[in-house]
């Protein structure tokens, strides 16, 4: 008896496989989807599932909807209790194991957990920490996208060849995945991957309540504000079953033509067509086509060459996906009738077989072989009749978006961490200092290395100060003291952006940030401690290497002692404040980078390549209502005439008088290609053909 279980940002799925290759998908109160969230009571239990929602309701501060999203920060602070990640994560795990035991009448013989494919080792060991605290028997892991393609492979009874390439477009509740998977004669590789962590089924309802906010909630914008930012349990209760109504409208809205929404405290009834939810979910669908694009690109895939392009996850549902994804690519995309099942179910299939990362390394997973693979059969429960059940299951999805919509909708979780852009800003601000734990170079005893270097990392300059190794430790440890300087124009946390390790040779030992790390205010910098675990004799600690990043990323090297090998990845300025006007749309201080410090959410290009990261403010007095003030408006132009679209950018829209500051938009091209590039601006209506363009000269040497 296997228990495949896909871990999501909002919700869990679950599934047992018996020894004849039955698939049964678990329920937790009534709906195959549990939600991720916890909440810690004051008897110190994390309770889960919908005893999370309904704690968040009297104190969200004891509250996490996403510990996914939190696999980088080390510890939580529930109240005032902190708590480590993989204890949040591993709360709903237990839950589902749990379930599976009393559903199945015995113990389990293993466990398939599904994990992003772009997690590097260092979030897997979180993973498997979480698994191991929630008593989880021979845990696996296999990468999401892998699962899926190994449920519709087998599921379709065409077994995929080996060669076959199929793309995997994953929308959820929180976040949105695409990857490039090709059926290996031993197993599966990943030819890339890549997501965007503010487009989810979380993030359409926000749009279209916001939608409700500009029309209905006009009419008293009083009232409107005492609903979505309330401040009693009564107001966030009220808050929650508006939340409800307009996840059901949204769905109801793939099946009708149009539906109403109550408004509660304005005492209306909005009218919702579905052209206003197509209109309101155009520009985050497309955002996820246009990634699709870039990684089939990556990939170097042309689409007409793609076995398939299956969706994965409960918000791929929307009609409109699959016709954006058809008009785009011309190849229909396959959707089963439970897609937020797909990822478990296949799980359990995908067991065993070797995955090949994009980085060309390999890892596998313990041998389990896997049964055939049977069409999920209905779960054994308490008889739910359909016109009961819809209820609950859309009650069980919308529950997510209740504790983020207290007044502040995703961008407080985690705090300081919304994975916005950032700008080229110098090192100025208050001084925050972090003091060690664990480790304190103060107090440790041995060799010290005077670093003294700097280097560039998502977003953040990293200092390196002294380092003191100490071979009197059990293990050997080494201890660096650094300061962050955060150059972005927005608060953020480098716990989620900045990893450490150290090298020497080869061998690659991790770094844990001690004690309380702040999140940095922009312009600041804060002073960390970070410990090494060295498990092996090094005979010269000097030969060390200090890495920073992931290998699934560009990584920024600094030698401990000497400067063989220094990689730093400083940004190279190559415009600065430009300006830009057409159509009454005003583009103002325009200023860009060459380099691979803060592309793609604060992360780096690989090697090879080089991001052209641009900030910018922005002006609209135009009469249009949702002019494009960030993909549509740029581009950037190769010197063949060429264009390249944005792979990260800062997602906005204007209307007549609207202003923002401190957009971005980055570009990704080959590290070898240099020449005259230009810097599109555009003008580009969304219900009006009118377009208009300025171009500013970028030397890229």
């Amino acid at each position: 008896m296997l228990l495949g279980i896909d871990f999501g940002t909002t919700h869990t799925v679950a599934v047992l496989v018996d020894p004849d290759g039955a698939t049964v998908p678990l329920l937790f109160d009534a709906s195959p989807l549990l939600l991720s969230g916890v909440h810690l009571a004051p008897d110190g239990q994390l309770l889960t599932g919908h005893d999370a929602a309904r704690g968040a309701l009297s104190d969200p501060g004891r509250s996490e909807p996403n510990p996914k999203l939190r696999v980088d920060d080390g510890t939580v602070l529930l109240g005032d209790t902190e708590l480590p990640v993989h204890a949040l994560i591993a709360a709903p795990l237990r839950r589902v194991y749990q379930e599976a035991v009393r559903h199945a009448g015995r113990s389990i013989d293993g466990t398939v957990l599904t994990h992003p494919a772009s997690w590097g080792a260092q979030r897997r060991d979180v993973l498997l920490r979480a698994a191991e605290a929630a008593g989880l028997p021979g845990v696996t892991l296999v990468p999401e996208p892998v699962a899926a393609a190994a449920y519709h492979a087998r599921a379709s009874g065409r077994p995929l060849p080996a060669g076959a390439v199929i793309a995997v477009y994953d929308l959820g509740g929180g976040t949105f995945d695409v990857s490039v998977v090709r059926r290996t004669a031993e197993g599966w590789a990943i030819l890339a991957t890549a997501g965007l962590d503010d487009v989810g089924g979380i993030d359409l309802d926000a749009a279209l309540a916001d939608h409700i906010g500009r029309t209905a909630g006009a009419v008293d914008a009083r009232k409107w504000r005492r609903l979505v930012e309330p401040v009693d349990a009564a107001g966030r209760r009220v808050l929650k079953g508006f939340r409800d109504d307009v996840r059901g409208a949204k769905e109801q809205l793939s099946r009708t033509a149009s539906t109403t929404v109550r408004v509660p405290l304005l005492e209306v009834e909005a009218y919702l067509s579905r052209e206003e939810f197509e209109a309101v979910a155009a520009r985050p669908l497309i955002r996820t086509v246009d990634l699709v694009d870039a990684v089939l690109r990556q990939a170097g895939v042309d689409p007409r060459g793609l076995t398939g392009l299956y969706l994965v996850g409960g918000s791929s549902r929307i009609p409109l996906v699959a016709t954006l994804l058809h008009q785009r690519f011309g190849l229909a995309p396959t959707l089963v009738d439970e897609p937020q099942t797909v990822v478990a179910a296949g799980s359990v299939a995908a067991a065993g077989t070797p995955v090949q990362a994009p980085q060309g390394a390999t890892f596998t997973a313990p041998p389990m072989p896997p049964p055939p693979l049977q069409p999920p059969q209905a779960p054994v429960a308490k008889p739910v009749n359909r016109r009961s059940r819809g209820p609950l299951v859309a009650a069980a999805i919308v529950i997510a978006a209740l504790v983020i919509g207290l007044g502040i909708w995703r961008a407080g979780w985690p705090p300081g961490d919304d994975g916005g852009g950032g700008g080229l800003g110098t090192n100025q601000g208050s001084h925050e200092t972090t003091t060690g734990t664990a480790a304190n170079a103060g107090t440790t005893k041995g060799q010290t290395f005077a670093v003294n270097k700097d280097a560039w990392y998502a977003g953040f300059k990293v200092h390196a100060g002294d380092a003191v190794f100490d071979p009197a430790k059990d293990d050997q440890e080494l201890v660096l003291k650094a300061t962050l300087t955060n150059l972005t124009t927005q608060d953020q946390s480098p716990t989620g952006a900045v990893q450490f390790s150290v090298r020497f040779g080869t061998q690659p030992y991790s770094g844990s940030y001690q004690g309380s790390v702040p999140t940095i205010p922009a312009g600041s910098y804060a002073d960390v401690t970070i410990a090494f675990r060295i498990r092996d004799s090094v005979a010269d600690p000097a030969k060390g290497v200090l890495v920073l990043g992931e290998n699934s990323q560009r990584l920024a090297m600094i030698p401990l002692t000497g400067t063989d090998g220094l990689v730093t990845l400083e940004p190279k300025p190559v415009l600065t404040a430009t300006q830009a006007e057409m159509h009454q749309l005003r583009f103002t201080n325009v200023t860009c980078a060459a380099g691979g410090a803060v592309p793609e959410r604060f992360r780096q290009v690989k090697a090879g390549e080089q991001s052209i990261h641009c900030t910018y403010d922005v002006r609209y007095d135009g009469t249009e209502i949702g002019i494009d003030a960030s993909m549509e408006a740029f581009r950037l132009v190769r010197p063949d005439g060429s264009e390249v679209a944005p792979t990260d950018y800062k997602n906005e829209s204007l209307s007549g008088g609207d202003e923002e500051r401190g957009l971005y938009v980055t570009f990704v091209i080959p590290a070898d290609a240099p020449g005259e590039y230009k810097l599109r601006m555009r003008y580009r209506g969304l219900f009006t053909k009118v377009t208009d363009q300025r171009d500013v000269p970028i030397a890229l040497t």
